[in-house]
């Protein structure tokens, strides 16, 4: 890992510390070409929902044949990274509010959201920066962005 040129990208995710870093960077690969989205990487991982339609019928899972150890790899990336940072958190506890109190259902969305972070980092070379993603959230007018901006100023009453 130390000797990896994307080492540092990796170890500036949320959460991943020296055993998380490594599957992280395993889980992404060197070759850039491999997943042209980062919904492709939630689908390969089985992160991403599999909506099943047949006429009038349609249904929504979670997909099951898929690397165990990379899906795993991102849960518990989740899992750790909302405990560091405060967005993550927030975006955990909204989640587990609307699927009835499930921590593994808001981890996996917690996870989803991750992905799609973390792609962008690894596709572009670059570290994740915090301040970066909370502007983006502001800039977008992110309900999460008002739900931060609200804890924040009940924290420093």
């Amino acid at each position: 890992m130390d000797q990896h040129p994307d080492a540092p990208i990796f170890r500036s995710f949320p959460g991943a510390g020296p055993a998380l870093a490594p599957r992280l960077l395993v889980a992404f690969g060197t070759n850039r070409d491999r997943f042209q989205s980062a919904q492709e990487v939630a689908q390969f991982y089985g992160l991403a929902p599999v909506v099943i339609q047949s006429g009038n019928s349609k249904t929504t899972h979670m997909r099951y044949r898929c690397p165990k150890f990379g899906r795993q790899t991102f849960h518990e990336n989740a899992n750790c990274a909302f405990k560091k940072e405060p967005w993550a958190r927030a975006y955990y506890e909204q989640q587990k509010k609307r699927h009835d109190d499930k921590h593994h259902q808001a981890c996996r969305a917690l996870a989803y959201k991750l992905i799609r972070i973390y792609f962008a980092c690894w596709k572009h070379r670059n570290k994740y920066e915090p301040d970066r993603y909370l502007q983006a959230l502001q800039k977008h007018g992110s309900p999460l962005h008002s739900k931060l901006q609200s804890l924040s100023t009940t924290l420093c009453e």
